[in-house]
C-alpha cells in the first residue's frame, strides 16, 4: 500500500510503481462534468507508462485521466470524449524526474483545456469536453485500467480537485501561496 513520506509540506503520499494504488468513489460530485480542476505537488520518480489519476470505467469518449508521463515522454490530460476535443498533451522534460512541480489541469467546456507547471501554461487548447459520471465509475491514483500497465511511481502532495475550471491568476496565486506555507 502507499507509504506516507515527507512530501512538499508535511506529508505526502508515496506510490511505489509496482503496487500501491487509493480508489475511492465519485460521490459528491456532479454526473454531467463541463469544467474541472486538478491541482497537485508531483514528484514523478519514473517513466511507466501509467496514470497518476484515472476514472474506472474507462472509455476514450468518456475519460478522465492524466498520464503523468507516458511511454512517449508526453503528459496526457484527458477528460471526456478524447476524439473529440478532450484530450489535451505535451512534452514532458526528463529534468522533471525526482523534482517537485506543482501541476494544474483544467478543462472548461466551450473554452478549453490547459496544462500548468509551477503556474505556468504548458499547453493549452480551444476545444474540451464534458463527461458524465455515474455511480459505478472510481476515481483511482497511481494506477490505470488494465493490469498489463504498471502503477505509477512517485509522490503526490497536496492535491486537490476543484468543480469549475480556475483562471491563470487562481493557479498562480495558489502555487505562490504554497511556496509560501511553511
Amino acid at each position: 500500500c502507499p507509504a506516507l513520506n515527507p512530501g512538499k509540506y508535511g506529508n505526502a503520499i508515496t506510490f511505489d510503481g509496482i503496487n500501491d494504488e487509493i480508489n475511492t468513489s465519485f460521490n459528491g460530485f456532479p454526473s454531467n462534468m463541463t469544467s474541472i480542476t486538478v491541482e497537485f505537488w508531483g514528484y514523478p520518480a519514473k517513466n511507466l507508462s501509467t496514470s497518476v489519476l484515472t476514472a474506472f470505467i474507462d472509455d476514450g469518449a468518456n475519460r478522465f485521466n492524466i498520464h503523468f508521463p507516458w511511454a512517449d515522454n508526453n503528459i496526457y490530460w484527458d477528460f471526456g470524449n478524447i476524439g473529440s476535443g478532450g484530450r489535451l498533451y505535451t512534452n514532458f522534460n526528463n529534468s522533471w524526474f525526482n523534482n517537485w512541480a506543482y501541476w494544474t489541469f483544467t478543462s472548461q467546456y466551450g473554452t478549453g483545456m490547459n496544462i500548468y507547471r509551477n503556474g505556468i501554461l504548458l499547453a493549452s487548447s480551444a476545444t474540451a469536453s464534458s463527461l458524465l459520471l455515474n455511480s459505478t465509475r472510481t476515481l483511482a491514483f497511481a494506477s490505470y485500467t488494465s493490469a498489463s500497465v504498471p502503477y505509477w511511481n512517485g509522490t503526490i502532495d497536496e492535491f486537490r480537485i476543484w468543480n469549475r475550471s480556475l483562471g491563470s491568476n487562481e493557479i498562480q496565486e495558489h502555487y505562490m501561496s504554497n511556496l509560501q506555507k511553511f
